[in-house]
C-alpha cells in the first residue's frame, strides 16, 4: 500500500512511540525516505519530543501528586476488575 502525506503525519507520533505495526513502521519510513517535505516534519517532531523529554528529566512531579495519581489509578483499575 502506498502511504501519502497525510497518512504519513497522522502516523508520526505512533510512529515515535513505536505503536505501529511492523508493517506501518515500513510505510512511514519508507514515505519519509522519499519525501522531503514529510522527513522535515518528522525532524522537527523528533527534535521537539527529544527536548521536551530532556527537558521534563531534570523536572520531579511532587510526592503528593504522584501520591493522588497512584491512588486514583489503583482504585480505577479495582473498579474494572
Amino acid at each position: 500500500m502506498m502511504t501519502n502525506c497525510r497518512m504519513t503525519i497522522e502516523r508520526l507520533y505512533p510512529y515515535l512511540d513505536r505503536e505501529l505495526s511492523e508493517q506501518e513502521i515500513e510505510e512511514v519510513a519508507d514515505h519519509l525516505r522519499k519525501c522531503p517535505p514529510c522527513a522535515r516534519h518528522f525532524a522537527f517532531e523528533a527534535g521537539m519530543l527529544s527536548f521536551v523529554s530532556d527537558a521534563c528529566k531534570s523536572v520531579k512531579a511532587p510526592p503528593d501528586l504522584v501520591a493522588r495519581i497512584l491512588s486514583r489509578r489503583t482504585a480505577s483499575i479495582e473498579s474494572d476488575s
